[in-house]
């Protein structure tokens, strides 16, 4: 299992995000990817963050063959 960090930003700068930079480069966290839900209308990733609008969130779903806590990530092709 592992954990899959998701920021919400209201404002126009999404890709602004330090709290969760830091958070991405602590080493003993293991995590290798993170999602950030804006007003944005286009889909992008960089560093490791995909940039998702906020209407995107209806498409996650938990996996119901796994542990309940686990969430099925759709796939986004760039």
């Amino acid at each position: 299992m592992t954990v899959l960090p998701i920021e919400i930003k209201s404002g126009k700068d999404c890709k602004v995000h330090s709290a969760l930079d830091r958070f991405l480069q602590t080493s003993d966290y293991h995590i290798q990817k993170a999602v950030v839900l804006s007003n944005a209308r286009e889909v992008s990733e960089k560093d490791g963050v995909l940039y998702l609008p906020i209407y995107y969130c209806m498409f996650y779903e938990r996996d119901k063959r796994a542990d309940e806590s686990e969430l099925i990530i759709p796939e986004i092709i760039l």
